[in-house]
């Protein structure tokens, strides 16, 4: 399932039409709640859709729970509960399709359990804490979990943001109309055509990259800029079709990308990138378990290096959320030494130069661009264990060689050099297009050529349109 599927197309399209379109009695919230739920019904098969259900209604009644005994140890009990029955379902979704009488012989795919698990969550907590100031019904509940633009892949958007938007959607005037229509039509030239070609680019320089030595570690370097790329592409152009629907709905939805190419450092990236996961981990991990140590050491001197140590816990269990795998487990310890290195060397910088010596010299274009191209090189290389395991990564850098692997990690970071150093230039270009997309005289000619450029992808180049991989995670 794609954001350019036909089926979630038809959906969104006859969202709109019913949200406007039906009378005023019939609730706005029971519409979106209805198409939620035929979409989910589509893009699930049958055991993953029992799966889902299961999750679903096992945090409603954790929720009562919660509700009723509002105490540190239920609550406790509560999100340690969804968070094992979530890890369970992953884990063991062919046995549960097998107990469906649906053996396969490839795993079932819980798409959007992730994301529905993190609202689930969320909700726990702000629910036993009493931060909600009205109980939460099981039509709220399913229509904040299940919200399809947001079902796949996020973003992760607050019960007490959407829920009152679901139920009094704001109707759009026709700027806005305007607006939505040209970023879901940016957002399927993104997921088509870029992600399209940049896929097909990673899957052939990986082929290529069995070849051994320098070619092939050269193929290996083209193809974790490819997967990059890739990456990025389908993200953001899911979001910008889930954006835009949601600006046709009436409903706003929050930006998860903000230019990560700009990122000053890695942790500066993490700002940047996949923004509402950041701030969910942020929220819900970074800080309970940073005041658990500030509060275990009780030195003020040791406060900043405490919080180098949080980042690591945090970005480690977020890689380890991608899966459950010793390459993801490598993957989380590359995230968080990333992001932990990043925070002690800002905190042993201030300490030797002072706040106003580190932010000059965090101002100077040399060391601004060599920050940057560290932290886009390191996520670049991090990622290959998202699309090979390591025991496949190892083998690969055992057939290239000292040369072959030198040749690879060499390729990404100067490439990547290359773009951080254009990266102001691909800001101011690319605000520029945003300006004549929104622009009356001109909006229209780029969405003629956006809408061209998706035909010929389609039809006459028939190229492949790779599912968003985060759907999966």
């Amino acid at each position: 399932m794609t954001v350019v599927s036909p089926v979630f197309l038809a959906i969104g399209l006859l969202a709109v039409a019913a949200v406007y379109l039906l009378p005023a009695r019939v609730p706005r919230d029971l519409i979106l709640l209805a198409a939620s739920l035929g979409f989910v019904a589509a893009a699930l098969d049958p055991a993953s859709l029992a799966g889902l259900a299961a999750f679903v209604l096992a945090g409603f009644a954790l929720l009562r729970v919660v509700e009723r005994q509002r105490r540190p140890g239920v609550l406790a009990a509560a999100v340690a509960a969804a968070v094992a029955l979530f890890w369970l379902l992953g884990e063991n979704d062919v046995a549960l399709g097998a107990a469906l009488g649906l053996p396969r012989p490839e795993p079932v795919v819980l798409l959007g359990l992730s994301y529905v698990m993190f609202r689930v969550v969320h909700l726990l907590v702000d629910v036993g804490q009493g931060e909600l100031a009205a109980p939460v019904g099981l039509r709220g509940y399913l229509g904040y979990l299940l919200f399809f633009p947001n079902f796949l892949a996020g973003p992760i958007q607050r019960y007490e943001d959407l829920a009152p938007q679901l139920a009094t959607p704001s109707p759009p005037d026709r700027d806005g109309v305007r607006a939505g229509l040209a970023r879901m039509l940016a957002g399927g030239f993104s997921t088509v055509v870029l992600s399209g070609l940049a896929f097909a680019v990673f899957r052939r320089a990986g082929e290529e990259a069995a070849l051994g030595g320098a070619a092939g570690g050269l193929a290996l370097g083209v193809a974790t800029l490819a997967f990059s790329a890739y990456l990025y592409a389908s993200f953001t152009g899911y979001m910008d079709m889930a954006i835009g629907l949601g600006r046709l709905l009436g409903i706003a939805i929050p930006e998860n990308f903000d230019r990560p190419w700009l990122a000053s450092n890695f942790l500066d990236f993490w700002a940047r990138w996949h923004i509402t996961l950041s701030e969910w981990f942020k929220f819900y991990l970074f800080n309970p378990s940073t005041k658990e140590l500030l509060r275990a050491v009780d030195r003020p001197a040791a406060a900043p290096w405490l919080g180098a140590a949080g980042y690591f816990l945090t970005f480690f269990v977020m890689g380890i959320w991608h899966g459950t795998s010793l390459s993801f487990a490598v993957y989380g310890l590359l995230l968080g030494l990333g992001v932990s290195l990043n925070k002690a060397w800002q905190v042993w910088m201030v300490q030797r130069l002072g706040r106003r010596g580190y932010n000059a010299l965090s101002a100077r274009r040399w060391y601004a661009v060599a920050a940057r191209t560290a932290a886009l090189s390191w996520f670049a290389l991090a990622l290959v264990l998202v699309w090979s395991d390591l025991a496949t990564v190892s083998a690969s850098l055992a057939s290239l060689g000292a040369a072959g692997a030198a040749s690879a990690v060499g390729l990404v970071v100067v490439v990547v050099g290359c773009g951080a150093a254009l990266g102001p230039l691909a800001a101011r270009l690319s605000s520029g297009l945003g300006r004549l997309t929104h622009s009356a005289g001109t909006g229209w000619l780029i969405a003629v050529a956006q809408a061209g450029a998706i035909a010929y992808y389609l039809l006459v180049v028939r190229g492949v349109v790779p599912e968003l991989i985060y759907q999966r995670f």
